[in-house]
């Protein structure tokens, strides 16, 4: 015989009250304390399994719903980072002073570092993407501070074509700026606020001015 659960409980609960109902019915005589204690953990280990299968179920109907949009913010997903190249000649850390560098894997923003510290000029990293309009809005903002700070570096990072890089430096929003001295992070600024880039850039690397008057490094 089945037992129907106390009015106005439903879901787990229901199930754990109708589990305590159906077998206090069938043994209606022979309950004892060390039984009832037993039934207890049985019908416990029941509803904590139903509440757990409801969960898994909401979560794969969020997944499902979320998926077109993870798609399209892709630099949050997983893919193999970009190998050095195939001869095994070493990364070039050259580029051109006060123009916007592109890194083009890890190993290239490693290599710019390692001379950064070696020579002694900062670093400003713009995290970008294609599809992130504040990103392509302030970009030549920065591309005006790349010439302006002429004696230090300013590079440009794709977060859909560097996905470890953006990882590794813990990037949560588009575009981020970072500024780095000898190897080492000062600063950081979220977002297309004109304002808050031009700030960071000039409290750690100062007024600017063509202190290098290379063309090239």
């Amino acid at each position: 015989r089945h037992s129907s659960p106390p009015p106005g409980r439903s879901g787990p609960e229901a199930r754990q009250d109708a589990c305590l109902l159906h077998w206090s019915s069938l043994h209606p005589l022979d309950v004892s304390a060390g039984d009832h204690f037993l039934l207890l953990e049985v019908c416990q280990a029941v509803r904590a399994k139903a509440i757990a299968d409801k969960l898994e179920d909401w979560g794969s109907k969020l997944h499902k719903a979320c998926e077109p949009y993870l798609e399209k913010f892709n630099f949050f997903s997983k893919k193999k980072p970009k190998s050095a190249p195939a001869d095994g000649k070493p990364v070039s850390a050259q580029f051109l002073a006060g123009a916007v560098c592109h890194i083009e894997s890890a190993a290239h923003l490693d290599a710019l570092m390692q001379r950064s510290t070696a020579e002694g000029f900062g670093i400003v990293l713009d995290f970008t993407a294609s599809w992130c309009k504040p990103c392509q809005k302030i970009k030549p903002v920065f591309k005006e501070m790349a010439a302006t700070y002429s004696q230090h570096l300013f590079a440009e990072i794709d977060g859909d074509e560097n996905e470890d890089i953006v990882s590794a430096h813990g990037v949560l929003g588009l575009p981020t700026f970072e500024v780095f001295l000898a190897g080492a992070k000062k600063g950081a600024v979220t977002g297309g606020d004109e304002a808050k880039l031009a700030d960071l850039v000039s409290e750690h690397l100062g007024t600017g001015g063509a202190a290098d008057e290379k063309k090239g490094r």
